[in-house]
């Protein structure tokens, strides 16, 4: 496939994208879309049977469409995506990852939930320095377990909007963000119990 891509790109000269050396390839599901912990299947009632709509927990929850009329749509914005590669990168209970327009072009970003306030006007793009060194750190669940995690990205496409589009005309010299977890493992197993199964 990559192969395929390479000569594909040398006969007209556009660039296309490729993995990092020694990386494999993306493993890929039933649509032909790159495989997305984040992409999640809904069935449509009244449709017919087998009727389904691929939604995006990245999008806040929004619909991508259905995968029986709008594939080749759905692939380019799927294929495309980095959030899948960078959310593997050190899975963490606290990171958020967002997609949102910004100057007319779709970005992918990524948000603590506990720093997003540290530096709203540049969100993260990539989770390597963010979530690498972090002792604030937690392993991430298996994200059916995640309570609200569309409604967390939801929340944050909403801030950054909000930020960008009214940014402060003094910026502070020290923003006072949310205070930082417990770093008692215990204390955090607790807050992450709390979090994820209480309604």
């Amino acid at each position: 496939m990559w192969e395929e891509a390479r000569k594909q790109e040398l006969r007209s000269g556009a660039t296309v994208s490729r993995p990092e050396i020694g990386a494999n390839p993306p493993s890929l599901d039933a649509h032909g879309l790159k495989v997305c912990d984040f992409r999640r299947e809904v069935p449509l009632n009244g449709e017919g049977p087998g009727a389904v709509e691929l939604r995006c927990m990245a999008l806040g929850g929004d619909a991508l469409g259905r995968p029986d009329w709008d594939l080749e749509r759905i692939r380019g914005v799927c294929n495309a995506c980095a959030v899948p590669r960078e959310a593997a990168r050190r899975p963490c209970l606290y990171l958020v990852p967002f997609k949102t327009v910004r100057d007319g072009t779709a970005h992918d970003y990524f948000a603590c939930r506990w720093f997003y306030k540290l530096k709203p006007e540049e969100p993260a793009t990539t989770t390597g320095w963010m979530c690498g060194g972090c002792t604030y750190w937690f392993p991430m669940p298996p994200i059916h377990l995640l309570k609200d995690l569309d409604g967390q990205a939801r929340y944050m496409i909403q801030f950054h909007r909000d930020y960008w589009a009214n940014p402060p005309k003094h910026k502070p010299f020290f923003v006072r963000g949310t205070p930082p977890p417990p770093t008692n493992w215990l204390r955090r197993l607790v807050d992450w119990m709390r979090w994820s199964f209480v309604p």
